[in-house]
């Protein structure tokens, strides 16, 4: 399952749920959704949910494994429907980690950074975090 934000005029988030099939992905279905004036909480995975649930019972769709954007309705959506494994995108990990470490470290100063500078890793600050980040090799 995947979020893509501003690619549209309406401000409309556009989900899609993809298959892999030798080692070529195929999207299955897309969803548009509008969440951003929802007062209830919990929208967001409720409609996703909703969506999974009837890719579930009109296709048959029971994936092994979902791969996922570290978004938590996404997550608590596809654990409501489908028991299958969950595993991060690790892109969107290292950025999350790396946002939190700057912005909630003695760093303070950090926040003025740009984006794009924090996700490029060209900041002298983030050459510290870089080892943190590498996986391990194993032996």
């Amino acid at each position: 399952m995947n979020e893509t934000d501003n690619t549209n005029s309406k401000h409309l988030e556009l989900y899609s749920i993809m298959a892999e099939y030798d080692n070529a992905g195929f999207p299955l279905s897309y969803c548009l959704l509008s969440t951003a004036t929802a007062i209830d909480q919990q929208k967001r995975t409720k409609a996703l949910a909703a969506w999974a649930t009837c890719l579930r019972d009109i296709y048959g769709l029971s994936p092994v494994f979902a791969h996922v954007d570290k978004d938590m309705a996404e997550i608590g959506s596809l654990k409501e429907v489908w028991k299958s494994k969950i595993s991060l995108c690790w892109w969107h990990l290292r950025r999350a980690i790396r946002m939190r470490l700057i912005l909630s470290s003695s760093w303070s100063s950090q926040k003025q950074l740009g984006q794009d500078q924090l996700l490029l890793g060209t900041h002298p600050t983030l050459s510290k975090l870089k080892s943190l980040l590498q996986p391990r090799k194993h032996q």
